[in-house]
């Protein structure tokens, strides 16, 4: 038996936002493989109760990003604090609704937008 786990990156978090249990790794990888396409910021993780092993699940280097437009909290400097949206456009992420008290940066891939 194996189980797919998928939650944010960052540990202070613990929320999870997917569990499922499968029959084997294999499957459990494959249905990682498919959240972590569609939400590429995920931890995706599976657990294989039989090897009791643990193996995060990253996504080939040449995998296009459904969502490259990211739009991250900062700091007045600029330090990034968090990923809070993610879109396929860069109009979509120009126009994420923002907190007055808050800061934003806009990214594209590794790459900040101005």
């Amino acid at each position: 038996m194996a189980h797919m786990l998928s939650g944010p990156r960052q540990p202070k978090r613990s929320q999870k936002y997917g569990k499922g249990s499968y029959a084997t790794a294999e499957a459990a990888e494959t249905a990682g493989i498919a959240i972590k396409k569609g939400h590429p910021v995920v931890r995706v993780s599976v657990y294989d109760s039989l090897k009791t092993t643990n193996k995060i699940i990253e996504l080939p280097e040449d995998t296009p990003d459904p969502k490259p437009f990211k739009v991250y909290r900062v700091t007045w400097t600029g330090k990034q604090i968090e990923c809070v949206a993610e879109y396929a456009t860069e109009e979509e992420a120009f126009d994420h609704e923002r907190r007055p008290n808050w800061h934003y940066a806009f990214y594209q891939g590794d790459k900040k937008i101005v």
